[in-house]
């Protein structure tokens, strides 16, 4: 919200430019440009200055993160070296929500991630408020991030790669019903009806904001059942291990090793003669 300090809306007739979400604000007073250079300095704190961190928490520790990059080693690989050095450097866990869901040579896609996120939400507002430009924009972010997903990947799990581009397009398809809306409001006031006042688009809007939950809580079901299964599999190779280990143990107590080896086994001595 600090960015609406900047949508100002201008009007006719020399009367003058006011503040788009408070009207009773005049954008060329004295206290408005107050207000300004306070939110430049908490844009630059905040939606630039996080960012500005999290890259650099991340760049010192980019040799860790991402161990492949110098190697010529498979991101399976790679992955568990990582998790090796989580182990060896506890600092290193600090920074996990940064880089933990993708894959190492795309530890930095939180970056991209939270760019998008400033564009959509905040840098939107300096392109028209309001206006189809800004739903225009908005959509051009929307495929330029698809197209980024189809050619990356970044994520370690690919459903999670499934689960982003959906959603991208979820997003898309709702900014093409504000655009649908906004071009049948530009009509002349004497046309009626319109495909955006039917009950079946409001109904197909609904179902679109339903997308996001639904696939979200069977990723969570499917990730549950896969950890269930990983953990099975560990449990039944250690109880393996065991039971090889003790078949081990006894089959060596049979052998002849077994008696000379042993410290509690005491040979009886031969008695002397006089």
């Amino acid at each position: 919200k600090i960015f609406y300090n900047f949508a100002c809306k201008d009007f006719d007739s020399d009367y003058g430019s006011y503040l788009k979400v408070d009207l009773s604000i005049d954008c060329n007073s004295a206290k408005h440009k107050l207000f300004s250079m306070y939110a430049i300095l908490t844009i630059l704190v905040y939606p630039f200055g996080i960012p500005a961190m999290y890259m650099t928490l991340l760049y010192r520790k980019r040799d860790l993160v991402n161990p492949g990059a110098d190697k010529n080693i498979s991101t399976e690989a790679a992955l568990e070296e990582r998790e090796e050095n989580e182990e060896k450097f506890a600092d290193l866990l600090s920074i996990g929500f940064l880089y933990s869901s993708y894959d190492p040579s795309y530890y930095y896609f939180e970056l991209v991630e939270t760019a998008r996120k400033l564009l959509l939400t905040g840098a939107l507002v300096f392109f028209g408020p309001g206006t189809s430009t800004q739903i225009v924009i908005a959509m051009v972010i929307c495929v330029a991030m698809i197209k980024v997903l189809n050619i990356s990947r970044p994520y370690k799990k690919d459903h999670h790669n499934i689960f982003h581009e959906i959603m991208q397009w979820q997003i898309f398809f709702v900014l093409l019903a504000a655009m649908m809306i906004k071009f049948e409001e530009s009509k002349t006031a004497g046309e009626s009806g319109g495909i955006s006042k039917s009950s079946g688009f409001d109904l197909l809007l609904v179902c679109m904001q339903g997308v996001g939950p639904f696939l979200m809580a069977i990723i969570v079901m499917i990730s549950i059942k896969v950890k269930g299964k990983k953990a099975l599999e560990k449990r039944r190779q250690k109880r393996q291990k065991k039971e090889t280990e003790l078949t081990e143990v006894n089959t060596g107590r049979r052998g002849s090793g077994f008696v000379a080896e042993n410290p509690m086994f005491k040979p009886e001595s031969k008695s002397k003669s006089f």
